[in-house]
């Protein structure tokens, strides 16, 4: 079974809390002449805090850096009837140059246009707690 962020943060963030209020407590305590016992319970507020922080480094990090692929496409394009056409990017195409034969009219056909699209992902399912 495997346990979410969410819930690494909940529990990380209850020990914080509870190491806080025995913090609290270990001064009250001293303040009142009760040195054992705060003393005692300053030492529990240390070892929950380091609890805490091995909780919290533990967690896999919240918010990934999106990673944006392209693919790059050649846009074919005749002059003469206004064919266009898209096909994916080949070493060595540029602007201008002259490409195959237009199947509509026969024509010189040339690249027009380079440029990237970007793929789509489907987004993962919300995480569960």
């Amino acid at each position: 079974m495997t346990v979410s962020a969410r819930a690494r943060a909940v529990v990380g963030l209850v020990l914080m809390g509870l190491a806080f209020v025995l913090l609290l407590a270990a001064m009250a305590q001293a303040l009142m002449g009760d040195w054992n016992t705060s003393i005692y319970l300053a030492l529990l507020s240390l070892i929950l805090m380091t609890a805490s922080g091995f909780v919290a480094a533990s967690a896999p990090a919240t918010m990934a850096m999106a990673v944006r692929t392209f693919k790059v496409k050649t846009e074919i394009t005749c002059p003469s009837c206004g064919l266009k056409e898209v096909r994916d990017f080949s070493k060595g195409d540029y602007v201008f140059k002259p490409a195959e034969e237009c199947p509509r009219c026969g024509g010189e056909r040339f690249i027009s246009s380079i440029f990237r699209e970007e793929e789509r992902k489907p987004k993962p399912p919300p995480e569960e707690l």
